[in-house]
């Protein structure tokens, strides 16, 4: 039989090193939209309070998720690309020229 070695126990974790806080992201004034509410959607109390929450109105679509700017022109897209690109269907066609006979 073989004789059993004594196993040493793994050496500690070493201490995780202290993480920089990270800046706030900068804001370029313009509203970026996304998926994201702008705000929460009940104001007012706080669970214990005697204020009642205020419901306020769900803005639209149009104003929560606001559609991004155009580009100025859409490339035709690659074999399977379907986000910032034109399907060649919808690609505006040349005029095709008459064969003369």
């Amino acid at each position: 039989p073989r004789a059993r070695r004594a196993q040493t126990p793994p050496p500690p974790p070493a201490a995780p090193a202290p993480q920089a806080s990270m800046p706030p992201a900068e804001t370029t004034g313009s509203p970026a939209g996304g998926y994201a509410p702008t705000g929460p959607a009940v104001t007012g109390g706080t669970p214990g309070s005697t204020l009642p929450p205020v419901f306020r109105q769900a803005p639209t679509p149009d104003q929560a998720f606001p559609p991004p700017p155009a580009k100025e022109s859409y490339p035709i897209c690659k074999k399977g690309q379907y986000d910032g690109c034109m399907q060649a269907s919808q690609a505006p066609h040349k005029a095709k020229r008459r064969a003369r006979r």
